[in-house]
């Protein structure tokens, strides 16, 4: 369970849900480039969405 009123520790960030959208709407039949992958959150959108491919990079 994450405590959300004293922060969270799971390393993954519930404020980018608007963008994951964002990218699911533009992802159909397109090549994702996903700069800062971290966790891949990104990358799933666009390729559930209907992307061709989708490589993750994460430094």
């Amino acid at each position: 369970m994450v405590d959300l009123a004293h922060g969270q520790n799971s390393k993954i960030f519930f404020d980018l849900g608007p963008n994951e959208a964002l990218v699911a709407r533009l992802a159909e039949n397109a090549y994702v480039l996903n700069m800062v992958s971290h966790v891949g959150d990104f990358s799933i959108a666009a390729l559930a969405s209907g992307a061709k491919a989708a490589i993750s990079v994460d430094g």
